[in-house]
């Protein structure tokens, strides 16, 4: 026996469009709201209709390699610590450390280090508190 169809086909086409709907939302919610908001500002966040504060892939991306060059800078200082308690000065260039972080990974700029104070810093604009 062979289901009916309906005489036009509207209920298949209505179905498929219901379906599509909700792919669409749920993509919608699953990755935020809005298009990434450009660099160095800290009001990226987008609140959605809830309140609640929701970031859009690229914020988020560019938020985690923000902090991956603030952790690169932790390790290097820690590193740069301990040579100068080994060798009782710090090291003349960051190259002695042996480290494989060398550059922000945000903008690809190597590290700027002062030998004679023994302190790295980043040059990435926004960087400078790290």
């Amino acid at each position: 026996m062979k289901p009916k169809r309906s005489e036009a086909g509207w209920v298949t086409l209505i179905e498929l469009l219901v379906v599509v709907t909700l792919i669409i939302i749920v993509i919608h919610v699953l990755y935020g709201r809005g298009a990434p908001a450009a660099p160095g500002g800290d009001d990226q966040a987008i609140t959605d209709l809830a309140g609640e504060a929701r970031t859009s892939p690229g914020v988020a991306l560019e938020r985690a390699r923000a902090v991956e060059c603030e952790q690169n800078l932790r390790g290097l200082r820690q590193a740069i610590s301990i040579y100068r308690l080994d060798r009782e000065q710090p090291p003349a260039s960051l190259a002695e450390l042996r480290i494989s972080t060398m550059a922000c990974p945000v903008s690809g700029n190597p590290y700027a280090y002062d030998p004679a104070t023994g302190t790295v810093r980043c040059t990435t604009p926004g960087h400078e508190r790290f």
